[in-house]
């Protein structure tokens, strides 16, 4: 066994990163907070469009956009004037009753052209909820890939705790050599580190993901769904891109286009750009009563709804142009999705199949350290490589399952299905 100064020193590096990593990930909030609320995946969507507030602002915003077309399309108030006239014995007053009526002939155009604008503020909000929500699954995979690290590495400390014993079962004298004692210092030190890492990065993930999924912070949220390697048959890049005209985004902005035509064509001016009509009751100083009534009407001569019309116009001319651009650029993200997305199953696939595999490569290299054909410095180096290659190997599936996601997002289809 080892001498007490030796263990003490070992032991004291890593009891806390064994105390750390060992701490349950899945549960995002302190231990005092007793009441359990476990979230799977597939529910993710649901509790992000009731409690979450860009869920909250988007609606706002299509609620503004209908505010702003019933102020447009809302008329005028009408005017009551009064008027009284004296000139020598002769007087003379009235009550009139004014009303306009702005392009009488282009109400429908107006009203369609305002319909559209607000159906194009929904399919934008839709949009917009699928990329933040692509962002808010992403979050849940990266905690729940954050608490397989933190086992993982939990796992490796206790193989340092034994490679220790083995070390100083293989010395007589029960005293580990200068170079052993520090190897162990070291790896015990290293994964130490990397537990304290991935729990303050936890922590750092969990926070911000609770805030924007709008989760109560009085209740302990437990995600409860598994995640890991999941191999998916991607159909062609060309196939995903033919289902962009039906996207929200797409429709969004064709919907738009549209509407600015209709409220261009209404801004044109035309043979009645406007119409006044009055009507009252006069009465003389005679005691003669009488009706006041006429209609005025604009004359077309100087054009200034024209200048209206030509805008309406450049705006409807500019979205088609940005939609062709956000086409164009989306058929290149699809490409690069699916090329990403294939090029990293290989690669993933086979270490998952490792870290499946029983026993692992560091206690395999644990047995053989144990009856002496391999040398404690390559046990280390082994232990060491595992928890960095563990690392690289979770970012990598995190990219992967946000590109995913991200297709997922463009085109309104479903790839992910996790077991409940």
């Amino acid at each position: 066994m080892l001498h007490r100064a030796d263990r003490l020193v070992v032991v004291m590096l890593f009891a806390l990163g064994i105390l750390l990593s060992g701490m349950p990930g899945s549960r995002l909030v302190s231990p005092a907070q007793a009441n359990d609320d476990p979230l799977r995946f597939d529910e993710i969507d649901t509790r992000a469009r009731a409690n979450g507030l860009r869920a909250q602002i988007i609606a706002q915003r299509i609620a503004a956009a209908a505010a702003e077309r019933d102020r447009a399309l809302q008329w005028s108030n009408p005017v009551l004037a009064y008027d009284r006239e004296e000139s020598g014995d002769f007087r003379e007053w009235q009550f009139r009753l004014h009303k306009r009526f702005e392009a009488p002939f282009a109400q429908s155009r107006l009203r369609d052209g305002w319909d559209g604008r607000v159906r194009a503020a929904e399919l934008r909000g839709s949009q917009e909820a699928a990329l933040f929500l692509t962002e808010l699954r992403a979050g849940y995979v990266r905690l729940r890939l954050l608490e397989s690290h933190s086992d993982r590495l939990a796992e490796l400390a206790e193989l340092v705790d034994l490679a220790t014993e083995v070390a100083g079962s293989r010395h007589a004298e029960g005293v580990l050599s200068g170079v052993d004692r520090q190897l162990i210092q070291l790896a015990a030190y290293s994964i130490d580190a990397d537990s304290r890492r991935v729990l303050q990065e936890q922590r750092r993930q969990a926070s911000s993901w609770r805030a924007e999924m709008g989760l109560p912070a009085d209740v302990a949220v437990e995600l409860v769904t598994h995640v890991s390697f999941l191999p998916f048959e991607l159909a062609d890049a060309a196939d995903y891109a033919a289902v962009l005209s039906q996207r929200p985004s797409t429709l969004a902005q064709t919907t738009l286009g549209k509407a600015l035509g209709s409220q261009a064509a209404a801004a044109r001016p035309g043979l009645v750009p406007g119409i006044d009509v009055f009507g009252g009751f006069k009465r003389f100083e005679t005691g003669l009563d009488g009706v006041v009534a006429g209609v005025a009407l604009d004359l077309p001569f100087f054009g200034r709804r024209a200048g209206s019309a030509r805008q309406l116009e450049a705006e409807k001319l500019i979205v088609e142009s940005q939609l062709a651009i956000d086409l164009a650029r989306t058929r290149e993200e699809i490409t690069a999705l699916v090329g990403a997305i294939r090029a990293a199953q290989p690669s993933l696939a086979e270490f998952a199949a490792s870290l499946d595999r029983r026993p692992s490569l560091t206690g395999t290299l644990l047995s053989a350290y144990r009856e002496g054909s391999l040398d404690l410095s390559t046990l280390v180096n082994a232990i060491q490589l595992e928890s960095a290659a563990l690392e690289d190997h979770h970012e990598e599936l995190v990219a992967y399952y946000l590109n995913i996601f991200r297709l997922e997002a463009i085109t309104g289809l479903t790839i992910v299905h996790f077991a409940p």
